[in-house]
């Protein structure tokens, strides 16, 4: 099964059960995190890209979050509807999800 930015491969022979890849980010993912219930995923780039996951449920992200500086740390709150960003350059942010 090919999606339009994204693979899945759900081959067994791995060992690893279900395996899910996605190509969405055009670089090096620096910050990967499940929420703490762990229905969301988000991951975080070197340009600034956020992207926000439900791998149970699509192939492509929830929700896109362009930032103007390189993504370093993401952390979830612990209500799971906001998630804090550490950049590279010092920069942090908190963002509120609405999804």
């Amino acid at each position: 099964f090919q999606a339009e930015d994204g693979i899945r491969d759900r081959s067994p022979s791995r060992g690893l059960g279900d395996v899910y890849k996605r190509q969405k980010h055009k670089g090096e993912i620096n910050s990967l995190v499940f929420q703490k219930e762990g229905e969301l995923l988000a991951s975080g780039d070197e340009n600034g890209e956020i992207h926000i996951w439900n791998p149970q449920k699509s192939d492509m992200p929830v929700k896109s979050i362009a930032l103007g500086y390189p993504i370093s740390k993401i952390a979830w709150s612990p209500d799971g509807q906001r998630i804090g960003i550490g950049g590279g350059d010092g920069t942090v942010s908190i963002v509120t999800l609405d999804i």
